[in-house]
């Protein structure tokens, strides 16, 4: 690929990007939906559960115009919730377990504290929000960790929601309002199941 069209790839991307977000408030699927600014645009934000009638679906996030599909795999092999059952309705329970963490890690997050919230499950890593109070803000990034998902169950994670000791971010922060993203968590189990 030659420069010119790289940055006319890049210019696309970027229209792209930017006519996505002026469709925000317009979103109806059935997700968490976070009214976020980063530099002065508001951004979408949303974890949400796709029935593709595969057996298990996907987990797909949206964060900052860009979207990320990951294998709901480990949702079904969850022996924490409905054990021994293979189904979407498995992975909506397992994704409402996971949302329930996520409430309490953020709920209970002192000013200044972090919590690791995981969305990816796959063999070799793990993907993770990691999201810092700051007053009535949380500042939230996309990352990945070494932490095989095979290693701990959606539905239980324990005290990695506090700790990820080689979280290794990979997206700008975006600056969220504490309620905004705490009624987005409670949207989202309510949808979940």
């Amino acid at each position: 690929m030659n420069k010119s069209s790289e940055a006319s790839g890049q210019f696309l991307a970027l229209s792209v990007i930017s006519g996505m977000l002026s469709k925000i408030r317009m979103s109806s699927y059935n997700s968490i939906g976070v009214r976020a600014t980063f530099r002065g645009h508001v951004v979408d934000f949303s974890l949400r559960f796709t029935d593709n009638k595969s057996g298990h679906g996907d987990i797909e996030l949206r964060f900052a115009g860009q979207t990320w599909t990951c294998d709901s795999y480990y949702f079904v092999l969850d022996s924490g919730v409905m054990r021994d059952v293979e189904s979407a309705g498995k992975v909506r329970a397992v994704l409402d377990k996971l949302l329930e963490q996520w409430l309490a890690s953020v709920e209970s997050m002192p000013d200044r504290g972090m919590a690791f919230l995981p969305y990816d499950f796959s063999d070799q890593y793990t993907a993770w929000l990691r999201c810092q109070r700051l007053g009535r803000d949380v500042w939230v990034e996309r990352g990945w960790s070494h932490v095989e998902g095979w290693s701990f169950f959606p539905s239980a994670v324990g005290e990695l929601l506090r700790r990820l000791p080689d979280f290794q971010p990979d997206s700008p922060k975006i600056r969220v309002e504490l309620t905004d993203f705490l009624e987005a968590i409670r949207t989202a189990r309510a949808a979940a199941v």
